[in-house]
């Protein structure tokens, strides 16, 4: 099959990724992109939506790693990424690569739930596992409830003139029978 070279702006990224990722696994990725070199690909389907490597061709796209060579395949051969400066045999930088390539897919995992139950995740996690997902999601959104409780609580000032008082009055009862209302009344 043929090759082709395009942007990475021109790749499309998975929007229902069931990796969430992590700020760290995205530092780690980022500093290994710089300090070694692209070292693995990422694997595209038939329109150039990324299945495999979304958050690698995120970073390098904001790194300035531009640009992408295509193999296309039909997954009956082994595609090999090639890198004619490393020698695995005298360590150095290509042993560092082989390190930081497996605890960056480590770090770097934060599964998304909903994501993952789209598919038939049976075959890649327990029922034990799954369980421990959903509790970090829920944990996720009780941490964000939390953040967002100081918001919550709306406070109006209302400022009136003495002698049009009435109006305001019915405004007030009008309010005091929603739920979840509390009036707090104050003269000046």
């Amino acid at each position: 099959m043929a090759e082709k070279r395009i942007k990475i702006s021109e790749l499309k990224f998975d929007d229902q990724n069931a990796n969430l990722g992590t700020a760290r696994g995205r530092g780690m990725l980022e500093d290994s992109l710089q300090k070694y070199g692209a070292g693995r690909s990422i694997l595209l389907d038939k329109n150039n939506k990324i299945i495999c490597g979304n958050k690698t061709a995120e970073v390098a796209g904001g790194i300035g790693l531009e640009n992408v060579r295509i193999i296309e395949t039909t997954g009956d051969e082994i595609i090999a990424v090639k890198r004619t400066d490393l020698d695995l045999d005298k360590g150095g930088a290509a042993r560092e690569l082989a390190i930081a390539d497996n605890r960056t897919a480590e770090v770097g995992i934060e599964w998304d739930p909903k994501n993952v139950k789209k598919t038939n995740w049976q075959s890649f996690f327990s029922a034990e596992e799954m369980d421990e997902i959903d509790g970090d999601e829920t944990e996720r959104l009780v941490e964000q409830e939390k953040n967002l409780e100081p918001y919550k609580k709306v406070h109006i000032l209302i400022s009136v003139d003495v002698d049009k008082l009435e109006n305001v009055g019915d405004l007030i009862d009008q309010l005091r029978k929603k739920e979840g209302v509390e009036i707090e009344a104050k003269a000046n």
